[in-house]
């Protein structure tokens, strides 16, 4: 059921927000040759609004929201993005959520050769990631060579090109 909503886009997104998605990225290129950006933090709301297309996830009320982002039939996600040079990822409290959905964007250091696309999508079971042994400060994180390839569920450019990019 993850990978057949994936394959379509949800009508509620115009193309008024596709076209504002891509113009911020392209502003957050722009501002960080400037020395204006210097994190980026502020994506992650980016990355749960395209799950919440690309899923057609239920995104909860509130943003402090312990443990997940979403729902998908029924089923809590926890959505993580990666766009820059952090070398791992904090894969959250897996016992909090059923799904961790991890969305890598174009500048993520964390993105393997192979894959295609402005944002790459991973969507993970909890029982995976509970797998995965904690840090010494208890925070479970993955490596590049950690994250795990066979969750790979895809990549895109733009919005509209979802179904292409799959196929």
């Amino acid at each position: 059921m993850f990978y057949e909503n994936f394959m379509k886009i949800s009508d509620s997104m115009s193309s008024q927000q596709e076209i504002a998605i891509d113009a911020f990225f392209s502003s957050v290129d722009r501002l960080r040759d400037l020395g204006v950006i210097r994190s980026n933090k502020y994506l992650g709301d980016i990355a749960e609004f395209l799950c919440s297309n690309l899923f057609d996830m239920v995104l909860a009320e509130s943003k402090k929201q312990e443990g997940h982002d979403g729902t998908i039939d029924g089923l809590r996600c926890q959505v993580k993005f990666s766009g820059g040079s952090s070398q791992t990822i904090d894969l959250g409290n897996p016992e909090l959520y059923d799904r961790l959905i991890i969305v890598l964007g174009p500048d993520s250091v964390l993105r393997h050769q192979g894959t295609d696309g402005r944002w790459l999508v991973f969507n993970i079971p909890s029982e995976v990631i509970l797998r995965k042994n904690p840090h010494n400060d208890g925070l479970r994180r993955y490596t590049k060579a950690q994250l795990p390839l066979e969750y790979y569920v895809g990549g895109f450019y733009f919005l509209k090109e979802i179904e292409n990019s799959l196929r």
